[in-house]
């Protein structure tokens, strides 16, 4: 069967990916990624990936990765969710990020919250390789966010980032739209 792929960002812990069957089987998902992750899935939903997110870490406990599972599903075997192992700048763990899928192999995550501060970084995990980046791209950065939306779009090469809310949450609401270019790692601001 061809393979494909999803990719979840987001939760305490981890990232992971989940590869589903043709027909739909049930997933023993154990264990499963925290409520708190952001997802990914591909259109033929062969598979998702999830990663990061947190609690608070404890006072002296350190910076917290953001790891990740994948939740693999073919035909051959029963779905289950599987650790994977990453290497490379491993993003903090946080919640309320967004992840964003391009080119079926590379996962972009952007903002969140670690329980005090909202987050303006950018990353990338090379689904294949299994490395996250730091990207340090130019232009317009939208200010630190979470519970924001994220989307790609494959034909022009760029992803949105709208609105979300700053580490006041719901204090703090954002309205506006940036566009990252992945070809050229650079931010523009779309609307104020």
């Amino acid at each position: 069967a061809a393979e494909s792929r999803s990719a979840m960002d987001g939760g305490r812990g981890g990232t992971a990916k989940l590869r589903l069957p043709t027909p739909w089987g049930s997933a023993r998902a154990v264990p499963t990624p925290s409520p708190t992750w952001a997802a990914m899935a591909d259109p033929p939903l062969t598979c998702a990936v999830a990663a990061g997110g947190c609690a608070p870490p404890p006072a002296g406990a350190g910076r917290p990765e953001c790891p990740a599972q994948a939740l693999e599903m073919d035909s051959d075997k029963y779905p289950c969710w599987e650790a994977l192992e990453c290497g490379g700048d491993v993003p903090q763990s946080r919640s309320g990020h967004t992840c964003a899928l391009h080119k079926n192999r590379y996962l972009y995550i952007f903002g969140g919250f670690d329980g005090s501060n909202c987050f303006d970084d950018l990353y990338v995990l090379d689904l294949e390789s299994k490395l996250w980046r730091r990207i340090e791209a130019s232009g317009d950065r939208p200010s630190g966010r979470a519970s924001h939306s994220a989307v790609t779009d494959e034909l022009a090469g760029v992803m949105y980032i709208f609105g979300g809310s700053g580490s006041h949450f719901g204090y703090t609401n954002k309205h506006d739209l940036c566009e990252f270019c992945f070809e050229t790692e650079t931010w523009r601001l779309e609307t104020p």
